[in-house]
């Protein structure tokens, strides 16, 4: 993998041992720095897309949790500064919680291995749990900050990355019949039949 950025990440000494790939560029210029570093007494949620994979990620009294864990610490100490977050909102993440290591597909929309993403609109049916969900892109995390290396091991970071960028993208062809047949150089007119 070739690192086209602005910041060092847990991972990126992994180039020593696999080397420059120059067909796998990341593009990681441009990063969003997470609201803990600034309020560290404060509770957040994040939400990141790792090469098609969601993990739910919480940051409270300066420790990170994960997936379900945030709803055992939430039963014993407030969830939120309700100042700063509505009820609702939290329900919504608590609900989405659940979906910690599921596949989502922003990745492959956006073309970006790594995302940092919020839940936008969704519609919660309740035999199915959240289905819809509409999620905003809010940008390329420094994956160090948010306690990721708990999560993946730099190793499996890196070669998952690398594989993500060296995918074979479907290309969706979009062009009608006629344009298909003058492509392969035969005449829209004249066919074979009538000749």
């Amino acid at each position: 993998m070739k690192l086209i950025t602005n910041y060092k990440d847990y991972y990126d000494f992994q180039i020593g041992k696999y080397g420059i790939d120059e067909k796998a560029v990341y593009n990681r210029v441009g990063y969003v720095k997470p609201q803990h570093l600034q309020y560290p007494d404060r509770t957040f949620s994040y939400f990141i897309a790792f090469c098609g994979i969601l993990y739910c990620i919480y940051y409270h009294n300066r420790k990170f949790y994960y997936g379900d864990e945030c709803n055992s610490i939430h039963r014993v100490q407030q969830p939120y500064d309700h100042s700063l977050f509505w009820k609702d909102t939290w329900q919504k993440e608590k609900s989405i919680s659940s979906l910690h290591t599921s596949a989502i597909d922003i990745n492959e929309k956006e073309n970006q291995p790594v995302l940092l993403v919020t839940p936008g609109a969704y519609r919660y049916l309740y035999k199915e749990g959240i289905s819809n969900i509409e999620w905003e892109v809010e940008g390329i995390p420094v994956l160090s900050q948010f306690g990721f290396p708990a999560l993946v091991s730099p190793e499996d970071c890196f070669i998952q990355i690398t594989n993500f960028l060296l995918r074979d993208k479907t290309i969706v062809d979009n062009r009608t019949d006629k344009e298909k047949i003058v492509s392969k150089g035969f005449d829209v007119i004249t066919s074979f039949r009538k000749m």
